[in-house]
């Protein structure tokens, strides 16, 4: 940060030995990343969660060179 009262902002990144990008997003939100928000997390339950564990996961431990599209047409719904 002190580079980029005295520099531009790719100069200063350049001294600093990151690249432009990353000195122009340090520039517009220079708080650190543990000042920043969690992300938030999965709003609702998956819809496939026992069936992708009862059904899903033996075929694919029988069968490991199966295609998506054959997990796809066996009729999980």
């Amino acid at each position: 940060m002190t580079l980029r009262q005295t520099h531009s902002t790719p100069v200063a990144a350049a001294k600093t030995g990151i690249s432009q990008a990353t000195g122009y997003r340090l520039q517009a939100d220079p708080s650190l990343p543990s000042q920043k928000k969690a992300p938030r997390g999965q709003r609702r339950p998956d819809p496939l969660a026992d069936i992708f564990n009862t059904k899903v996961a033996p075929l694919l431990r029988s069968s490991p060179g199966i295609r998506p599209v054959a997990v796809q047409n066996c009729g999980f719904r």
